[in-house]
């Protein structure tokens, strides 16, 4: 039977007893240490992760909010360029005040005086009506497309005066309707009016030119006439 006989002093014994207890308790510190370390470490990392996350968003926010704007430019632009376009389409009348002037001028009989002429521009929404109801397009010549009718820009022409009698007013009114460029003549009114003690017929004829149509003025010596419709 083997006995240990232990020689070493009491004070020796519990020194090295303290200082074992020391080092266990340095170990234990140090792997505290070492674990908070690595923890540490660990949410630095994954903080700076979402630190540039967050900024990656703000930045594509950021990119965002500038194309918006200047997607909102671009738009405004756009619009304006419409408006433009469409004051232009309204304002670029295929034909000048002054030919449809001169197309009136011609078929005026000399004994007719004139007391008003009027051109306004504007859009036959009856004529739309009617097409729509009837499936043609209004106008001297009319084709069938299979598209629902659109309103028509036209020019509309309101003529008024005095003349001697109503042959006189049926030879401007067939006139007008002999002349290509205008369109739908219709007689407002003729009725009798005394002018200085001499009977005569004041009247109201009204017509129109459409302003879809293409149309070419040949030079003649006294007025311009359309030598060409096309719609």
């Amino acid at each position: 039977m083997r006995t240990v006989i232990d020689l070493m002093p009491g004070s020796c014994r519990i020194a090295l007893k303290g200082r074992e207890d020391v080092r266990r308790w340095v170990a234990v510190y140090a792997l505290t240490c070492a674990v908070l370390f690595a923890g540490y470490s660990i949410l630095r990392a994954g903080h700076a992760e979402r630190s540039a996350r967050v900024e990656s968003l703000a930045a594509e926010a950021r990119l965002a909010w500038s194309r918006s704007e200047e997607t909102q430019r671009l738009l405004k632009e756009i619009r304006e360029l419409e408006g433009a376009i469409t004051r232009y389409d309204r304002l670029a009348w295929p034909v000048r005040v002054s030919d449809v002037i001169a197309a009136v001028g011609e078929q005026v009989p000399e004994s007719v005086s004139l007391t008003s002429l009027t051109l306004t521009p504007r859009q036959d929404l009856a004529s739309l009506a009617r097409a729509g109801s009837s499936g043609r397009t209004p106008g001297r010549a009319a084709v069938s497309t299979g598209q629902p009718p659109a309103a028509r820009s036209v020019l509309a022409v309101e003529i008024e005066g005095l003349a001697p009698d109503d042959m006189t007013i049926a030879r401007l009114v067939s006139g007008l309707d002999g002349n290509p460029l205008f369109d739908r003549i219709s007689m407002d009114y003729a009725r009798s009016r005394d002018v200085e003690g001499t009977a005569g017929r004041q009247f109201r004829v009204v017509c129109e030119v459409d302003l879809a149509g293409h149309y070419v003025f040949e030079a003649a010596p006294v007025a311009a006439t359309p030598s060409e419709v096309r719609p």
